[in-house]
């Protein structure tokens, strides 16, 4: 048989599945028609509250990608597998996921996973996931869950960890050190100075930023020597510090204390903001590095430029807000407050929409990549979308499937959902619709962070398990 034998035959196995699904697709057309017109009923709603598309390409697509769908799990195999994709092709339908997974999973197991885990973190590139865990141990997974290597990070639990360039890493400790490994898993050296648990690591090219439980920040250079200490003597504690624009400026404040915005290399001295309406809570970074988000926990976010002046204040809910976040671009900013409401306002501070429909206070807003969309989270129980706008697109979740978190993946815009209660992970389209789900434990999961390119989510359940997905 000649090598490529199986490849053609397979080919035409596509083919010949697509026409079949193609012929069913027309027939489920023809009922669909005959329905609407003699009975007039819809055919389905889902989760979102929109009306599932009934006539045209879109219902055409949908119902070829699900009867080709069928057909993959009934082949099984190599041959189900590329079913399987082509039904994806067609339509991202529940059907063609569930099968496209369910054969993937039969033909490779997946990987055990990573247990005790505090925190996971995507490579740059999406090719890698740093896991820290409670044990001491650093594991790096590629993109399917397997691990690449495991390494130990001292005696005390891990809290921490970031890429580095070229694939290396740090993390941080309970012991008051954070470690450097390369990309290969051997240890790289060590950043001393803190004097109590690390609790942040970040990197910026061979500078890594340490913050600890000590209230002190310190910028390592490459050698792991400290060349800047934020806080202490008299300067005020620190509990985040965090990088800003283009790893020029390092942004450091305590709750309930005041923003510093410093030079990293000690230039022009730094400027301090100390906010109005409340103790401080957060800042949000854009991600440009020109503006800053201070929230306080009063009902009041006051915008800074990326030096730390004021340049304005977003002033219009009626209770503390929760959360902020910046679109992709820098020009708006989404806020959550107690007062049941999101709103969208404008870099300079000009309200643009309030997001009304919650039943209870809003506690999560969140972007899409492209920054046409924003999804809420409100103590009702239930996950919204909305236009950048503030016209409202579909609702997730509510008393029977408890909504905990809700963010959009990167590059493809579905929303990935976490339960209260509930296992695993959902992904949901714009619209509400449900298009995918994994939940491979009964554990609830914890935390969740999707890869660059959205395609793969690496998430924590409640008993500490780390998984990709």
């Amino acid at each position: 048989m000649p090598p490529n034998a199986p490849a053609t035959r397979r080919r035409r196995l596509v083919r010949a599945g697509v026409v079949v699904a193609l012929a069913i697709a027309a027939s489920l057309g023809t009922l669909r028609l005959a329905r609407r017109e003699h009975v007039g009923s819809n055919l389905g709603t889902p989760r979102g509250g929109h009306a599932e598309p009934e006539g045209g390409i879109v219902a055409f697509r949908a119902d070829a990608s699900r009867a080709l769908a069928a057909r993959a799990r009934g082949v099984g195999g190599d041959d189900g597998l590329a079913l399987a994709r082509e039904a994806l092709t067609i339509a991202t339908t529940p059907e063609a996921m569930g099968a496209l997974a369910d054969l993937l999973h039969a033909r490779r197991p997946p990987p055990p996973p990573v247990e005790g885990v505090t925190s996971v973190t995507w490579s740059p590139d999406g090719a890698a996931v740093l896991c820290t865990t409670r044990d001491g141990d650093v594991v790096v997974l590629d993109a399917d869950g397997r691990a690449r290597w495991r390494g130990r990070g001292g005696d005390a639990g891990l809290a921490c960890g970031a890429f580095g360039p070229d694939g290396r890493v740090v993390v941080g400790g309970a012991d008051g050190v954070a470690r450097r490994f390369g990309a290969d898993g051997r240890a790289d050296g060590v950043l001393r100075g803190a004097t109590d648990e690390v609790t942040g690591v970040a990197c910026r090219g061979d500078r890594v930023l340490v913050t600890s439980l000590d209230r002190r920040a310190r910028l390592h250079g490459p050698g792991g020597e400290v060349t800047r200490t934020f806080g202490g003597d008299g300067d005020g504690d620190v509990d985040v510090a965090m990088w800003g624009a283009e790893g020029r400026r390092v942004v450091a404040f305590a709750r309930g204390g005041v923003v510093r915005v410093a030079r990293t290399d000690g230039g022009d001295g730094e400027v301090v903001h100390a906010p109005e309406g409340g103790a401080l809570v957060d800042v949000v970074v854009a991600p440009a590095g020109d503006r800053l988000a201070v929230r306080t926990d009063g009902a009041v976010v006051h915008v800074l430029d990326g030096d730390g002046r004021a340049v304005a204040a977003l002033r219009g809910h009626h209770a503390s807000v929760l959360d902020v976040a910046f679109a992709p671009a820098g020009d708006l900013v989404a806020t959550g407050s107690l007062d049941r409401t999101a709103r969208l306002w404008t870099r300079d501070g000009r309200e643009v929409a309030v997001l009304e429909g919650h039943g209870a206070s809003v506690a999560s807003v969140r972007w899409s990549s492209d920054g046409r969309h924003v999804v809420s989270v409100g103590a009702d129980r239930t996950a919204r979308v909305w236009r950048r706008d503030g016209a409202p697109v579909a609702t997730i979740g509510g008393a029977d499937a408890p909504v905990r978190t809700a963010v959009f993946a990167p590059g493809g815009g579905h929303v990935v959902v976490t339960w209260r209660g509930g296992p695993g992970l959902a992904w949901f389209a714009p619209d509400g619709w449900p298009v995918g789900r994994c939940a491979p434990t009964d554990a609830p999961a914890l935390d969740v962070a999707c890869a660059p390119d959205g395609a793969r989510a690496a998430w924590i359940d409640a008993d500490l398990r780390a998984r990709v997905t």
